[in-house]
């Protein structure tokens, strides 16, 4: 079981998830951009602030930069020119107290919406084919850069004909057979390698699978802008959104 000051996990996202909720609908296109939007704010620097390290957990926000920003402590500079008690002074580090651990928990509440749409976003691809097309896209991807790879490689070298090989090698050994010792090889110098692949086959088949990448794009583009997800959302995410 994991803590957080206090705070089992489940009742640390159980506090996030009874915050009341809208159900938006959205395309898919555009709940990636909500996700997008939502990070920047959610990441957003506050002043007072300390480094928290990641240490993996709440991947949509909490978990997904190398170090979180957090409110850890009050300048009660500020305060004193506002209070001209002990009481008062009291009073207002408290209240600033409340509005920092609201920061934090509406931070909570959006990390939280981030999820639901990531788990939207996942569940619908895998339905509407959206999945395997960006599973087929990593697949020629591969390929063609492996194909590059080799292109680079093997482009701008020359070889020996296989005729013209075989022929000197005929003849080499006809003229080892009649002289003996004073026999020199004539293969020295005679470049013996061919060549495994075919340049002008590579760049037919990079680009066969460009065009292939470029059709699976504009499909995958067609169903993000159409296929639909409904997602509830907290209104600080709402607000965010500008929903």
């Amino acid at each position: 079981m994991i803590i957080y000051n206090n705070m089992t996990e489940q009742t640390y996202k159980t506090s996030a998830e009874l915050v009341e909720r809208t159900t938006v609908s959205a395309t898919l296109s555009n709940a990636q951009k909500y996700i997008g939007k939502l990070k920047g704010a959610a990441h957003a620097s506050t002043s007072g602030t300390t480094k928290r390290k990641n240490y993996g957990h709440g991947a949509a926000v909490w978990g997904e930069s190398d170090s979180e920003t957090l409110t850890t402590e009050i300048d009660m500079l500020s305060l004193l020119s506002q209070c001209s008690t002990v009481d008062e002074l009291v009073q207002q580090v408290e209240l600033e107290k409340q509005k920092q651990l609201q920061k934090v928990n509406d931070k909570r509440v959006v990390s939280l919406d981030i999820s639901n749409l990531k788990e939207a976003i996942h569940k619908k691809n895998s339905e509407c084919g959206v999945s395997n097309i960006l599973t087929t896209l990593d697949f020629i991807n591969a390929e063609i850069a492996h194909t590059k790879s080799i292109l680079v490689s093997v482009e701008g070298k020359k070889y020996n004909t296989l005729q013209s090989v075989f022929s000197a090698y005929q003849l080499d050994t006809e003229r080892k057979k009649t002289m003996s010792t004073a026999y020199v090889n004539m293969m020295t110098g005679i470049n013996t390698r061919t060549g495994i692949y075919d340049v002008e086959e590579l760049k037919e088949k990079v680009k066969n699978l460009n065009k292939r990448v470029m059709d699976l794009e504009t499909e995958r583009d067609k169903l993000n802008a159409i296929v639909k997800i409904d997602v509830q959302l907290s209104k600080q995410s709402m607000e965010i959104l500008g929903l």
